[in-house]
């Protein structure tokens, strides 16, 4: 059972708490840069068995570090005295659950979600964090699962829990979710040894599909990992899989191209169990390791309609770049990201 008493601020702050709050924050050496506003932002405020105020936790809804969606971006102190117990994360807990419950009523949807930068040394001392964190506390009504979305200017990682990611958890608790069917696909790799055959439809369809010049297609295929999928016996799509550098996550990623076959011949086909199949495979391979690829991207040209969270591929949003393409990123399970180097402060 917690030894602290958390209060939600509902009301202004009285002068009193004001003060006390202040001094919490200058014995701490606090950065604020404008005090009033600060304290106008403070949502909880967790006290000791002495009604001592030993932590605060606030938020404000600004962009988030990437994906520039409208988050909901939590802050929380704690007195020194206090740091290696549980209470900044019992402080996050009250005001996400706080502001998770705000976002299910109507017309206060003002937010996408959630966003919190972890400044501590206990990161940087690590060297690698995990992609995925899920919490639950006592105040947590279901589990909380926040996302990485890549590091500051310091070098502080950002991490993200979106609304419909909580209503996909909700579902997945109260009843089994209908897994998207991939059993009997098969994935072949092509290599030096494949069969000609295969290597000659897979390179049809690359040439119809992406108009490369057949002369120049096995130096296009060269650094790419080539998959084609299989159902029943009959090839449904060939992907590449690209490892790229994402800069602001100081991780690689496989970019993930997928060409289904015969896509002009027949009605669009559901890509989803082909994302499914490919992301299950690439995950045995690849997961926990920061050494290696942590997950896959999608860049789509344009901006779409999917939701932030697809509950079906299990891909999010994370932003758009300088020429307007859509990224969305799943990481592998247990996936792990390098912690960058922090400039030194002097």
């Amino acid at each position: 059972m917690t030894p602290y008493r958390f209060v939600h601020v509902t009301t202004p702050l009285s002068e009193d708490q004001q003060a006390e709050i202040i001094a919490l924050w200058q014995r701490g050496g606090a950065i604020i840069e404008d005090t009033e506003s600060r304290l106008d932002q403070v949502s909880f405020v967790a006290y000791t068995e002495t009604d001592e105020i030993v932590g605060v936790a606030s938020c404000q809804i600004q962009p988030g570090l990437y994906s520039a969606l409208p988050v909901h971006t939590l802050r929380v102190f704690v007195a020194e005295h206090h740091r290696q117990s549980l209470l900044a994360f019992e402080l996050l807990a009250h005001l996400g659950e706080a502001l998770i419950d705000q976002s299910r009523s109507k017309g206060l949807a003002q937010a996408v979600g959630l966003s919190a930068v972890i400044e501590t040394d206990i990161v940087n001392q690590r060297g690698a964090i995990l992609c995925s964190r899920t919490f639950q506390f006592a105040i947590n009504k279901f589990p909380v699962t926040f996302l990485f979305t890549g590091f500051s200017r310091e070098g502080s990682p950002e991490y993200t829990h979106y609304f419909e990611l909580g209503d996909l958890e909700r579902n997945t608790a109260s009843k089994e979710q209908p897994a998207t069917p991939t059993s009997g696909m098969d994935l072949v790799f092509l290599g030096p040894e494949s069969a000609e055959t295969l290597k000659k439809d897979v390179g049809e369809i690359l040439i119809e599909q992406r108009g490369i010049p057949s002369p120049q297609l096995d130096q296009y295929v060269a650094q790419k990992l080539v998959i084609a999928i299989f159902e029943q016996g009959v090839m449904q799509a060939v992907c590449l899989l690209v490892p790229q550098f994402i800069r602001e996550m100081n991780a690689t990623l496989f970019g993930l191209m997928l060409f289904p076959a015969g896509a002009k011949d027949s009605a669009p086909i559901d890509q989803s169990k082909f994302h499914q199949v490919i992301f299950e495979h690439m995950n045995t391979a690849f997961q926990g390791n920061p050494e290696e690829a942590i997950g896959l991207f999608i860049l789509f040209a344009t901006k779409t309609d999917q939701p932030i969270f697809d509950p079906i591929t299990r891909f999010y949003y994370h932003g758009r770049d300088q020429k307007g393409q859509e990224l969305r990123i799943r990481f592998f399970d247990e996936a792990r990201v390098q912690v960058p180097a922090r400039p030194s402060i002097t």
